[in-house]
Formats: C-alpha cells, structure tokens, sequence
C-alpha cells in the first residue's frame, strides 16, 4: 500500500470521528442553553409567586377579604411547588455540567483539527500520526464514559445550529464547510 493511502486511511478515519465529536459538542452545548434557559425561568416564576404571596399577606393584614385569602393560599402553594421543583431539578448545576462537557469535547475537536492538518502535511511518520489518534480517541472515550445525558430536542437544536439535515449525521461536504479551506477534502494523488 503507498504511503499517500494510509494517510487518506487514517485521513478518513479522524474526519469520520471529528463528525461525531462536532456533533457531541454542539448538542452538549443546546443542552446546556435548554437548563440554562429553565433556571431562568423557573427562577421568574419564584420571584412573581413568592412577591405576589408578600402582596397577598400585606393585603390580609390590612383587608379581610376572603378572595384575597384565597388568592395567597394559592400563591403559597404555587412558591412551594417552585421551591420544590427547583430543589428536585437543579437546572444550574445540569447546565453546568453539559457546558462542561462541551468544553472537554472541543478540546477533542481542536486535536482532531491539528492532527488533520499534521496528516495532510504529512511531514510525519504514519504511525506515529495513528498513535496520536489513538491517544486522542482514548480521551474521548474517557469522556463519553461520563458525558452527561441530553434530550431529543438538544439533538434537533444542533441539526438546525449545524445546518445539518439528519439527525448525528454529518456529510463529507457540511463537515468541509465546518473546517479551514486547506483541511478540506481529500488527499490529493491518493
């Protein structure tokens, strides 16, 4: 086999890899934005509840009206529930964690993109490129190992982000448009 295919061998390989790794860190990453946006909201809701059930108790101690009494029982539960459900879900603590590992995954990614350029430069030894890929998709293993659960709708959020079509698949031409014009393609002669 001529050196200029297993470089386009091992080529193949690391793209087809930066596909699914551009993937995991995008969904991550809408992950991230879906419990970052329900904390906020969630938090909302507790302050309008919690500042109406403080109206509603003022308004008692001045008024006693029963409607109004009514209106702050239902205020109370409904700050109950908030606090409840916020303690059950920590949408904070979820964010933070796929953002997390939406950084570790484009350390990955940022490897992948130098050990492209380093193959198509090909100033070093094939195998020595194949032990880096190695080492690399060993991280990434270790991080798939712990990479904290996602949703459906994160995976449709990065299909739209991406400008992909379907659904974990990224074709030869849209991971082209993702990459630098000298990363693109194939090798050529090989």
């Amino acid at each position: 086999m001529k050196d200029r295919e297993k470089y386009q061998i091992l080529l193949d390989l690391v793209r087809h890899q930066l596909k699914n790794v551009i993937w995991t860190h995008k969904i991550q990453e809408k992950q991230a934005d879906i419990y970052a946006k329900r904390y906020k909201k969630l938090e909302v809701a507790s302050i309008i509840i919690t500042s109406l059930t403080v109206c509603g108790i003022v308004g008692i101690i001045i008024q006693d009206i029963f409607i109004l009494k009514i209106a702050t029982a239902l205020c109370s539960f409904g700050s109950v529930f908030t606090a409840i459900y916020s303690k059950s879900f920590d949408f904070r603590e979820l964010s933070l964690k796929n953002k997390t590992a939406a950084v570790q995954v484009l350390i990955i990614k940022n490897d992948l993109y130098q050990l492209i350029a380093q193959i198509r430069i090909m100033d070093k030894e094939i195998e020595k490129l194949d032990d880096s890929f190695t080492e690399i998709m060993g991280r990434l293993n270790n991080l798939y190992e712990n990479m904290p659960n996602t949703t459906d709708k994160a995976v449709v959020l990065a299909g739209e982000a991406l400008g992909v079509d379907k659904k974990s698949d990224i074709s030869d031409q849209e991971l082209d448009c993702l990459l630098p014009t000298s990363l693109r393609g194939r090798i050529t002669g090989a």
